[in-house]
């Protein structure tokens, strides 16, 4: 088929050599300024240390990584006494080398010391004997007379050669031309050799265009177009020197659109970069590279459009044979490569099958083993890398997710950097400040979906930590920045020789104004020296609990929290004419009470209190008894008491300070017994008073003060009838809600009022104190 080869070096970054065939892109080399091709260069190298367990020994060859050198790779003249042992090779050793493979990431160049020459008729091997003629070559009668030919050009006998195919169509004097061109080629290496010290390089491959005229024209090739002037007269020169005959193929490209652009081949060189090719029926194949292997899988997809199964799946795999035979060419995939076929039932098809794939891949240079197809439609074979390793890397990694074809979520991503400060925070406990810079989207659910844990790990190691969002940061990218006593410790994830200068948090840690350690620190100080203060305040009494006071506690509270009145002294009934004036009930019990804090300042204890209390009470009977006594009693009308000026009434209140302890004790217990029993006959009195009253109308202005009260007439000692001293009654049970609130006394307002009152006598345990009406009528 004629074919044509396009050669593109307009641009001085990138040189593009492209072989077509009716039109569709057969063979593609791509090498780029930035490329350092060293495979097929010759070095002249010593050994720098041997491995026994790898079976290999590292040589230095004047490259920043070492080749790996193996055993089988090291011819037996460099084995000192003959025998190929480890302790035969010595450290420091000169030794002539190869590159058979560049360096691929950490690992250095694969080298040789079988070292090859490749000419343009055949490949030169000096230090082994072996011949031989390129397998493409069927004729018998051919390969003989080249191997003829080649042995009378004076090839030494312990030198060895292969024929490559573009010799088969060569006359006998292009043969020995070109071997002869060889032969000085290798003296010129070997004078090189003997002079000069290792590491030093001896010979160095053709660029990328004489090297690809050199091993991809053939005659079929009809024209050779190149689009710079300089690299046509190159090319010119190189035609006219080895094959003068085929110089006039070569033309130099004038048009004014791109070369590549022109016939079509931009668009067919950018799909050997995606994982999927579409297929002329409707399917497509996705190839996909592995540490350890190449994967290519089938898919039908629309498929070629009949309705059985069996034959849409053999159309469907006779294409991505072939289309896979031409993606290894085109992106030089090596190593072992498994395709996975459409299931087919039929084995014939799956012979086919197998025929039409090598078929395809006989025209590839490199060497490869194909296998059986297995019943589940597997195909396994490996293949020989040809190119440069680095010339196939016009497209580096994705910098987000590292050539995995996936990104982390936001969320995952967030917690991860959590987990980091964590980690840091819990082993160093010396932290002043943290800076956290992370993209937007990621500090934005910092600050508003976790902003709870942040402040969690601020508290629980007294660390401030700062989230700045960085637009320069790409997804899952981050950089953490932590402020130690001695120094600043950075986490990130940022590829090497990225400038952290340009974020905002890089450098922030160890500004004052983002670390809060020392202020919490001088508020603890301040809590403390408060706390400090607090001690040298003299306790307060505690107030007494309510389970202590038997339910009374709300009482007890009511008389520390107010302010204390003056106790009221009542002088027993001597006379009608100082018969005290009868007040109401409610009145009564606001005023009696009053004392009380003359007694607990007295250091009256609960004990005492509650005896007081149980000898205050009076039974049912005997209230009923003194209440019927009274009402039978002639009535009188009782004169005001008269008015005691202050001076007399002092004596009589100053009097008991002026008595003994033991004597103010007797009769402090004496007035307390008596006026208990004063405040239940008045209390009753008064009660019956009120239920006799009319009730009074309810008016806005204040109403009128009630008539006098008359009292009854004082009944003497003789006439009245000596009660028993009654035996204390036992501690009621404590009433119910409802009870307690039908035996609270009426208030003044409706004792006024002439309203109806609870016919159950108050009780006098209810004491507390009250400020005294203002409305209560004076006699």
């Amino acid at each position: 088929m004629p074919s044509q080869m396009y050669i593109n070096v307009r641009n001085e970054e990138e040189s593009r050599i492209a072989i077509l065939e009716n039109g569709l892109l057969e063979e593609l080399s791509v090498e780029t300024a930035s490329d350092d091709t060293i495979e097929g260069n010759i070095y002249k190298g010593k050994i720098d240390r041997v491995v026994p367990g790898l079976e290999a020994a590292f040589v230095d060859y004047g490259r920043e990584k070492n080749g790996f050198l193996a055993f089988s790779e090291i011819n037996s003249e460099y084995f000192q006494g003959g025998d190929r042992k480890p302790e035969n090779l010595l450290r420091g050793q000169e030794v002539m080398v190869q590159v058979k493979k560049g360096e691929i990431g950490d690992k250095g160049a694969a080298l040789t010391t079988y070292v090859s020459i490749p000419g343009r008729y055949l490949v030169l091997m000096p230090q082994i004997s072996k011949r031989g003629v390129s397998k493409q070559i069927l004729d018998a009668k051919i390969r003989d007379s080249l191997k003829k030919t080649i042995d009378e050009a004076g090839m030494p006998e312990d030198m060895g050669y292969i024929v490559r195919t573009a010799a088969g169509d060569q006359n006998k004097e292009e043969i020995q031309r070109d071997v002869s061109f060889m032969l000085r080629v290798w003296k010129k290496i070997s004078e090189i050799y003997e002079s000069t010290r290792p590491p030093a390089i001896l010979y160095r491959e053709s660029d990328l265009v004489i090297r690809t005229i050199r091993d991809y024209f053939t005659p079929e090739i009809s024209e050779i177009l190149i689009d710079h002037p300089k690299v046509y007269e190159k090319v010119s020169a190189f035609f006219k020197t080895v094959m003068p005959w085929n110089a006039g193929r070569v033309r130099l490209y004038e048009g004014k659109a791109p070369l590549f652009s022109k016939h079509n081949l931009e668009l067919q060189i950018a799909s050997i970069y995606e994982d999927k090719v579409k297929l002329p029926s409707g399917g497509s194949i996705v190839i996909q590279r592995t540490e350890a292997l190449v994967s290519v899988d089938v898919n039908s997809g629309g498929g070629p459009g009949v309705s059985d199964i069996e034959k849409t799946a053999f159309i469907t795999n006779m294409e991505a044979a072939v289309e896979t035979a031409r993606q290894l060419r085109l992106r030089d995939l090596g190593g072992l490569i498994v395709i996975d076929f459409i299931d087919m039932r039929s084995s014939a098809n799956r012979t086919k099958l197998k025929k039409e794939f090598l078929k395809a891949v006989k025209r590839d240079k490199a060497r490869i083993d194909v296998g059986m197809i297995s019943k589940f439609g597997i195909l396994e074979l490996s293949r020989q890398r040809l190119k440069s390793v680095t010339g196939l890397k016009l497209a580096n990694p994705c910098p987000l997710c590292g050539g995995s074809g996936k990104l982390r979520s936001t969320e995952a991503f967030a917690l991860s950097v959590l987990r980091v400060i964590h980690q840091v925070l819990a082993k160093a406990k010396d932290a002043r400040a943290v800076s956290i810079g992370v993209p937007l989207d990621t500090a934005a659910f910092l600050v508003n979906r976790k902003r709870n844990d942040i402040i969690d790990l601020e508290m629980r190691f007294s660390t401030p930590i700062n989230v700045f969002a960085e637009p320069d940061l790409l997804p899952n990218q981050y950089y953490c920045e932590f402020a130690l006593e001695d120094r600043v410790r950075t986490e990130s994830n940022l590829p090497q020789g990225y400038d952290a200068r340009r974020l905002h948090a890089e450098g922030t840690s160890g500004k004052a104004e983002y670390q809060a350690k020392r202020t919490i620190e001088t508020v603890c100080d301040e809590a403390a020296s408060y706390l400090g203060i607090q001690e040298e305040i003299p306790p307060a009494k505690a107030e007494q609990p309510a389970a202590k006071n038997g339910g009374r506690g709300k009482r007890g509270r009511g008389r520390q929290g107010k302010p204390q009145a003056e106790p009221v002294t009542l002088a027993p009934p001597q006379s009608e004419a100082n018969q005290p004036e009868v007040q109401p009930a409610a009145v009564l019990a606001e005023e009696v009470p009053a004392a009380e804090p003359e007694k607990a300042e007295n250091g009256e204890g609960p004990r005492k209190r509650r005896r007081r209390r149980r000898r205050s009470r009076k039974s049912g009977a005997e209230r009923q008894a003194a209440l019927e006594g009274l009402n039978n009693l002639p009535q009188a009308e009782v004169a005001p008491p008269p008015a005691q000026s202050p001076a007399e009434s002092a004596p009589a209140e100053s009097a008991p300070a002026e008595t003994p302890s033991g004597e103010k004790k007797s009769s402090s217990s004496r007035r307390r017994r008596r006026r208990g029993r004063r405040s239940g006959q008045e209390a009753n009195a008064s009660l019956q008073q009120n239920q006799s009253a009319p009730p009074a109308a309810v008016e806005l202005a204040p109403p009128p003060p009630p008539p006098p009260v008359e009292a009854p007439p004082a009944v003497s000692a003789e006439a009245a009838p000596k009660a028993k001293k009654p035996r204390p009654a036992r501690k009621p049970k404590k009433p119910a809600a409802g009870e307690a609130a039908a035996q609270e006394p009426p208030t003044p307002a409706k004792a006024e009022a002439g309203g109806e009152t609870p016919k159950k006598t108050p009780s006098p345990r209810r004491r507390s104190p009250r400020k005294k009406p203002e409305n209560t009528p004076e006699s």
